[in-house]
């Protein structure tokens, strides 16, 4: 869309204008009208737009978490487009341009969870996710379906933006008694500057509990706010029904100070808090201690902790295998991932023995194509052949905040290149758009076009259709569920979507197929071998397959990368990036044959089983969720953690592809093997100063390289 541009409004560069009208293009799509609107107007409510997304010179840096007030926005276009504009308008700006982007869902309000702070002169604006991911995905081949869902997400905007929330989602079921309980025992165990911290917890309800209005936020006691966003949101509805607590939200004192703000005690007790909660979200313990209410229903907790290396995999590639002899709980362990991340609702199946977020497909030996996977369409019949795997990934695009967990039961009973290989092709096109992650077509909308939910059937008499001499009725090819599926199909396709999980469960054994690299490679593989059978006895056992009072959010699973370096570009990330950048390429080696000895890739050189770029990219990826857990620590004190991630990409991706007799595994001329160099290679690399823990990673992968080793004595080994 072309703007005429008047240079009274300032003298802009061409790449300004290029970007204004870029967006403007963006906007339009995004469903608001121009009509009307004079070339100013337009020129100003795509400025507005780009100053929310701190735009300077690229539409690919858009952000949706730059929020500024419309005195900022003017401001950012003096500073930044080279406009005049006096930020003395802001005014006209929040009610002409800002208002008219809530209202479409382009842009959110910090105060957003009541709709009279919606459009609040002091809070600030920022782009909804949902538009920062149209952005990115703009002009590509991923731009139909985020449009898409772009628009679901404008039709709901009235049940999630303008409502006001109810009270029970404000609450969290966890009561104020036991946030402040916990919150006090973090105080004392953080600050050494307070005497008294029990009237420090006090005074905040003594103070701000009278001002909130719990009709409109949903809570009556600031200790109700479990989010670090919406307590900033809380605290800004009290400054502005109250100005006299204007500075409570200043980063330090002086400057809260400096706005007449007197009240050390509560200004520091608020800071406090924000910091226990943004603590809270990054802890991988945030689950145990974010809400003890779940204590009082059950004597056994669930840690992230228990689940450590399935949740790892999965953050950093959304298929993964579980390996073991026949019993060892591999489908149940899928099944309870299930129950521990199932939300209260319609998944909930209370009367059944398996949630809605979960599926069990069995696979079964003749399958040779992927029509029992994908299904098929029947020009006998005029209908598409559904299975369960479709009806469950429409599902989980249905509700894209939970996680969904589809089981393939004996993965392997038949050749998995053969049925698998349309899902295997399609997940490496896994692509970062926006917040979210999205993959080309596993089915395209074209291969639906020809079906139709009814059809005319010849009946001798009582027909609704009457053609001369004939009658005929309209016959329903599906239930009504599928109807729904089938609609959604044809307007959509069928993508992975990125809350959905694939664990394959594999036991090897004489009625089993092997793995082809292709699928190994794809895949991260994790044993279930062993296990004290005394744990069968324990109450832990029943409680993994019940519903939590508060299931674990997709967050804990979902990947935020699909490529290395867009988490050395993440501002979280962009520290570690020389370390990272130094020693992983020197652990794993170059791929080429030039790696050097004391390197992974050096010791497999001489091997069909070398590792590249897929590997590498995915320990990255690995790594940066150790990282997360460890609460972002110094550059120079994650060593430990590459080495962790290494160990776990090592057990779980290059192992699994070594396979063969002692000829094609050995190295130094016969002297040795690749399975005892790599020993030598992790206990120089990895040797803990002290390991009591028999189950400890590092002992882990020593272990299975002496059993592997021990298998190739009889000229053959795997390592399944």
């Amino acid at each position: 869309m072309d703007i005429q541009f008047n240079n009274r409004n300032g003298n802009k560069p061409d790449e300004i204008k290029e970007l204004i009208c870029s967006i403007l293009d963006i906007i339009i799509l995004a469903g608001i009208s121009i009509d009307g609107l004079t070339e100013r107007n337009k020129e100003q409510i795509s400025m507005a737009c780009l100053a929310m997304g701190n735009v300077t010179n690229s539409l690919k840096d858009i952000q949706s978490s730059n929020y500024l007030t419309s005195k900022d926005i003017i401001k950012f276009w003096n500073k930044h487009y080279g406009d005049t504009m006096n930020p003395g308008s802001y005014d006209s700006i929040r009610d002409n341009c800002v208002k008219k982007l809530v209202e479409k869902g382009i842009a959110v309000s910090q105060a957003k969870e009541s709709s009279l702070t919606k459009n609040s002169s002091t809070a600030g604006y920022g782009l909804s996710d949902a538009f920062v991911e149209l952005v990115d995905a703009y002009g590509t081949g991923f731009q139909d379906e985020v449009l898409a869902r772009f628009k679901s997400y404008q039709l709901n905007l009235d049940n999630t933006e303008i409502k006001s929330p109810k009270k029970s989602d404000a609450l969290h079921k966890v009561s104020a008694k036991s946030m402040k309980k916990v919150f006090l025992l973090y105080l004392k165990k953080t600050s050494k500057q307070m005497e008294n911290y029990n009237d420090y917890v006090e005074s905040v309800c003594k103070k701000i509990d009278p001002l909130l209005d719990n009709n409109i936020l949903g809570i009556s006691s600031i200790y109700q706010v479990t989010d670090e966003k919406k307590l900033v949101s809380v605290i800004q509805s009290v400054i502005e029904k109250n100005n006299n607590f204007d500075g409570l939200l200043e980063e330090k004192w002086e400057n809260a100070y400096s706005k007449n703000f007197k009240d050390y005690v509560l200004w520091t007790t608020l800071r406090q808090y924000r910091d226990y909660l943004a603590l809270l979200e990054a802890s991988s313990f945030v689950f145990d201690t974010k809400h003890p209410s779940i204590i009082n229903r059950i004597p056994y907790e669930v840690t992230l902790k228990d689940y450590s290396f399935f949740i790892a995999a999965l953050r950093t590639k959304p298929f993964l295998l579980l390996a073991g002899i026949s019993g060892t709980g591999k489908s149940q362990k899928v099944q309870e991932l299930a129950f521990m991340t199932c939300p209260e609702g319609e998944l909930r199946n209370e009367g059944g023995t398996t949630p809605g977020n979960y599926c069990l497909v069995e696979v079964k030996p003749n399958w040779h194509d992927s029509t029992e996977l994908l299904g098929y369409y029947s020009a006998l019949s005029g209908k598409y052949e559904l299975t369960d795997f479709i009806r469950f990934a429409y599902k989980a695009a249905q509700n894209k905040d939970v996680p969904f967990f589809l089981c393939l039961d004996e993965m392997n009973l038949a050749p998995v290149e053969q049925y698998f290989a349309e899902f295997l092709s399609v997940l490496e096109t896994r692509k970062k758009v926006g917040n979210g992650i999205l993959t080309q077509y596993l089915l395209s909308k074209d291969r639906f076009s020809n079906c139709e939910l009814q059809k005319k059937v010849l009946v001798k008499e009582d027909g609704d259709i009457i053609e001369g001499d004939k009658q005929y009725k309209m016959e329903f090819l599906y239930s009504e569920k599928d109807a729904e599926v089938i609609t959604y199909l044809k307007e959509n396709g069928l993508s992975l979507p990125d809350n959905l999980f694939v664990i394959g469960t594999v036991n090897m054994d004489d009625t089993t197929h092997q793995f082809s690299r292709k699928v190994i490679d794809r895949a991260f593989t994790i044993e279930m071998n062993g296990g004290k059978m005394s744990e069968m006895f324990s109450p832990e056992s029943k409680m993994l397959l019940e519903y939590r009072n508060e299931p674990i959010p997709l967050e804990a699973f979902k990947a935020e990368f699909v490529r290395a370096y867009e988490v050395l570009d993440d501002v979280r990330f962009a520290k570690y990036k020389d370390v990272i950048s130094t020693h992983i390429p020197a652990l794993l080696g170059d791929s080429d044959g030039t790696a050097e000895a004391d390197s992974i890739n050096g010791i497999l050189n001489e091997t069909p089983f070398r590792v590249s770029y897929r590997v590498q990219n995915e320990l990255v990826l690995y790594l940066s969720t150790l990282i997360e857990r460890a609460n972002f620590p110094e550059p120079d004190q994650i060593e430990g953690l590459i080495g962790e991630a290494t160990l776990a990409i090592l057990l779980e991706k290059v192992l699994p592809r070594v396979q063969g007799e002692q000829k094609q595994l050995e190295t130094q001329n016969g002297k040795s093997n690749v399975l005892k160099d790599l020993k030598t290679f992790v206990e120089s690399h990895f040797k803990p100063e002290e390991d009591t823990d028999a189950n400890s990673l590092y002992n882990q992968v020593l272990r299975k390289l002496k059993e592997m080793d021990d298998k190739l004595a009889n000229y053959y080994t795997n390592f399944f």
